[in-house]
């Protein structure tokens, strides 16, 4: 079956009238995960098709009822169409091309994927193989990318590798103006059916990356690219740039110095591959090209081993083995030791501050996190810069993202424990911070903790040392005007 045409031939009204049904069915990421008996959306797995079908049949309602269709391709009669979505949104709904009749049942020819306020077309998520100009579904990349990237005060937003668009959407929902860009005609259709239903203003291009962009800067540039290391000459683009799957993210982060502005964060999310001897934070720094000016943070969600990666992205078919043992034999050739899954932040600061680099580990939020982030991301700016001074009026304060700071019994060294919904995971720190930490108590002001810090025979150096580690390490809250 070929792959479906989108054209928007709803009417603004009808577009409310569906949101309002979906709405009204809570059609949202949480419960749809909740009705299909897995943490999250994220987790579709078509392994798990039989559950998905016995849960929706087993509860009756609107939700099921959108659930088995825009996600599961089931099938449904007239009378259970018409019960949640109404004639006109069916009759709507054919006209774009979403639905069709066959054999009496009606079946969508098209996914429909909520995300925070809006809701996205694609294609189906589960297929028999790959087809050329598939647009993907929502995965746990696109909805980390989403949950993690604040875009809130920003002007400018560019969006490359747009697929369903929903990243662009995104951020000309948050009053940026926004651009998006593919390399694929049927993402960009799909991009700007999706803009239209969800109202948002976004400018769609043809490009490949930035090639239609000579001279153009943005202060917000997302990308979710094709990441997936392979040797298959027939595996599509849309999926690997090629054996490492680092030919696209390099262009990338090659390409930010000439159109990320000053101030302007990059975010990508994407799986890349952890090297022997070669750390990723180093190869983003060496892409970049330039070692001042820049604050490179990896959030790694998650890695996964070489066997079990290559065994979720080959298919098995004739010359299986064949192919599994190619890829490994790839792997081991470039020192492909595991696969990480990763939110990559790329700050752009003062051209004369040098780099800052870190890496945390935590998990694939559930939730939106971008409040927690921006203030994250905040900090690693600001207290990277190895020539911070804290403002003397300023009152830092342990932060409300942990819960306690513990010492050991000679106060050489602390833990610091995190509150049950941080993002950020427990820290060990020295004995100096620990010290440091314990006299924030928001009350005093830094000029008056570097006063007490001296007095008690403590090295200046150490005192701002062990400030700015903190900073890095989110254990304080700091305000640079006595707040």
């Amino acid at each position: 079956m070929p792959l479906p045409e989108l054209k928007m031939r709803m009417s603004e009204q009808d577009i409310q009238n569906l949101k309002q049904r979906l709405k009204e069915a809570n059609y949202t990421e949480k419960a749809i995960g909740q009705r299909l008996g897995v943490p999250d959306i994220v987790f579709l797995d078509s392994r798990l098709l039989p559950q998905f079908y016995f849960n929706c049949e087993r509860v009756d309602d609107p939700l099921s009822t959108l659930i088995k269709l825009f996600l599961l391709q089931s099938g449904l009669s007239r009378r259970e169409v018409s019960a949640v979505l109404g004639r006109e949104c069916i009759a709507a709904l054919s006209l774009c091309g979403i639905l069709h009749r066959e054999s009496g049942l009606f079946y969508s020819n098209v996914d429909l994927f909520p995300c925070l306020e809006q809701f996205l077309f694609t294609d189906h998520w589960f297929t028999a193989g790959q087809e050329k100009g598939h647009v993907y579904e929502l995965g746990m990349d696109s909805y980390a990318l989403v949950r993690l990237t604040h875009r809130g005060g920003r002007k400018k937003a560019l969006d490359l590798c747009t697929g369903s668009g929903v990243h662009a959407i995104q951020s000309a929902f948050a009053g940026c103006r926004s651009t998006a860009i593919d390399i694929n005609p049927r993402a960009l259709q799909y991009a700007e059916f999706n803009a239209a239903f969800n109202s948002s203003e976004v400018e769609i291009l043809e490009s490949n990356l930035y090639t239609k962009l000579k001279g153009q800067t943005f202060d917000l540039i997302t990308v979710n690219p094709p990441f997936v290391p392979s040797t298959d000459k027939d595996m599509l683009v849309h999926r690997t740039p090629g054996e490492s799957g680092e030919e696209v993210s390099e262009r990338l982060v090659a390409g930010l110095p000439e159109h990320l502005e000053e101030g302007g964060l990059f975010s990508m999310i994407l799986n890349y591959p952890i090297i022997t001897n070669d750390s990723y934070l180093d190869r983003l720094e060496r892409w970049l090209g330039q070692d001042k000016g820049w604050v490179i943070n990896n959030v790694l969600l998650q890695v996964t081993p070489v066997g079990v990666y290559i065994k979720e992205h080959i298919y098995f078919k004739d010359g299986y083995y064949e192919n599994f043992n190619e890829h490994l034999e790839s792997y081991s050739r470039m020192g492909i030791e595991g696969i990480g899954f990763a939110n990559v932040f790329i700050q752009r600061v003062h051209p004369d501050i040098p780099n800052h680099k870190k890496e945390i580990r935590t998990v694939m939020p559930t939730d939106c996190k971008r409040e927690n982030f921006k203030d994250w991301l905040s900090t690693q700016a600001l207290f990277g810069n190895p020539n911070f001074i804290p403002d003397p009026k300023s009152k830092p304060r342990f932060s409300p993202y942990f819960a306690t700071l513990w010492r050991d019994q000679q106060m050489t060294k602390g833990l610091l424990e995190p509150q049950m919904d941080n993002f950020i995971p427990g820290e060990r720190i020295d004995g100096e911070q620990a010290e440091l930490l314990a006299r924030m108590d928001g009350e005093a002001t830094s000029e008056e903790l570097l006063q007490r810090w001296i007095e008690d025979g403590r090295e200046e150096n150490a005192f701002y040392r062990a400030y700015r580690d903190l900073g890095l390490n989110f254990a304080i809250e700091y305000g640079q005007d006595g707040t």
